[in-house]
């Protein structure tokens, strides 16, 4: 009985994670392409049904098999251990997309740069930013191919570039998407806003690293931190084998476990928030 009732209670809460993450992604490209063709966001109804793909039904099952093993060893608070993949997957996620973030800042004041110097020498955006998708580093490369691609097909650059901004989370690339939107509808210097926005990006990524130097020593002692109790355990049940089972024999130690496995979550979000500070502007 214990263990259907994990079995249903896992493949409920797989599901519902599921249908959460695939309708938020449904949004999020019903949104974009309502922007790319220039309408306005518009309400809709919810579809009655969502399209699972391989990996999320893959995903589902995978937590279904870790909350019944969850629920067989540590019993009925093992269900929480079905959330643990999704958790997995989603923080490699948001990793990978803060690496490309990361390397979206670092690349896009050079790529620019590089436009600027291209719109100098009497080219058009749309040559100078299919000359520089040539060269530039990943992802500043295919979003700029994505926007003269997009560009050829018919759509404004601002638009273009608007939808890549969007789509990356990137607010310098609004601020040039901006910038070129107002230098269509009313003229200007192009080159001379460009360039402002070249140094604005290099100041703030300066300001970026700085902020990373002075914090490094305290992400390193939230790190050390965080690794120190299961390193103790680790070392305490090698050392005297039998010593930490009533972690997971004992309800009491199970309801232990869970807590400080709650607790080591809730400190490393605290600790991250604070070795990382936003840099606003």
């Amino acid at each position: 009985m214990v263990v259907l009732g994990g079995l249903l209670i896992g493949l409920a809460a797989g599901g519902l994670a599921l249908y959460v993450r695939a309708e938020a992604t449904r949004q999020r490209v019903e949104r974009r392409s309502l922007e790319q063709i220039g309408l306005r966001e518009r309400p809709v109804a919810a579809p009655s049904r969502v399209a699972f793909d391989r990996d999320q039904i893959a995903l589902g099952g995978l937590s279904l098999v870790v909350a019944v093993a969850g629920v067989v060893i540590l019993g009925p608070l093992g269900v929480v251990l079905g959330a643990v993949p999704v958790g997995v997957v989603t923080f490699r996620r948001h990793r990978a997309e803060r690496k490309r973030s990361e390397a979206l800042a670092v690349e896009l004041a050079p790529a620019l740069q590089l436009v600027v110097d291209n719109l100098r020498v009497g080219r058009d955006l749309v040559t100078a930013l299919a000359e520089v998708s040539t060269s530039a580093a990943e992802p500043v490369r295919s979003i700029f191919a994505s926007v003269v691609a997009e560009t050829r097909l018919g759509a404004r650059v601002d638009v273009a570039l608007s939808a890549q901004a969007e789509a990356e989370g990137d607010r310098h690339l609004s601020v040039v998407a901006s910038a070129v939107g107002l230098h269509t509808e009313h003229g200007g210097n192009l080159v001379e806003i460009l360039s402002s926005v070249v140094e604005t990006i290099e100041e703030e990524d300066r300001l970026r690293r700085t902020i990373a130097s002075v914090t490094a020593d305290g992400r390193l002692s939230g790190q050390v931190l965080l690794a120190l109790p299961l390193f103790s355990l680790i070392s305490v049940s090698v050392l005297s084998p039998g010593y930490a089972l009533p972690l997971v024999e004992t309800p009491l130690g199970r309801l232990m476990s869970v807590a400080a496995v709650v607790l080591a979550v809730a400190g490393w979000a605290w600790l991250r928030a604070l070795g990382r500070p936003a840099v606003l502007g």
